[in-house]
């Protein structure tokens, strides 16, 4: 996944591939799809939490970023600017001076949250299973 981001009145550029989490483990000592799994577990519960409190209707952006902070889309938005400049031979700032000037914090962490959406789409099924077939236990023993 490629795209453009504009923040502060300046482009940047992204990439997000499988070098895009060897950079996340590296600079932040995490792994991304874990990361992105724990995100996906938090927004899911504070859906859940939202309805029980009757409050169905908030915002999912919100939730998101309610249930998980900023500093996973800071680290994302920036993980995948690194991507791009190091397939393109470009410096990037570290990551906390990259984000120390950002003028703009709000845009920049909502476009995390938007590049989350997107790569979680992205990596979504896009065939059914060839076959609805429920397995029962009895089926599952003879096989």
């Amino acid at each position: 996944m490629e795209q453009t981001l504009s923040i502060d009145g300046k482009k940047y550029n992204l990439l997000y591939k499988g070098k895009t989490a060897s950079i996340y483990r590296d600079c932040f000592n995490r792994d991304l799809l874990v990361d992105i799994q724990e995100v996906q577990i938090k927004f899911g519960e504070a859906i859940e939490k939202n309805v029980r409190e009757g409050n169905p209707d908030r915002d999912p952006y919100f939730v998101l970023l309610q249930a998980n902070g900023s500093l996973f889309f800071e680290r994302l938005v920036w993980a995948c600017i690194k991507t791009y400049d190091t397939y393109h031979g470009k410096e990037t700032k570290t990551f906390q001076d990259f984000v120390d000037e950002i003028e703009n914090y709000e845009t920049y962490v909502m476009s995390g949250v938007v590049i989350l959406e997107q790569i979680i789409n992205a990596n979504k099924a896009t065939v059914q299973n060839e076959s609805d077939e429920v397995i029962t236990d009895d089926k599952k023993k003879e096989v």
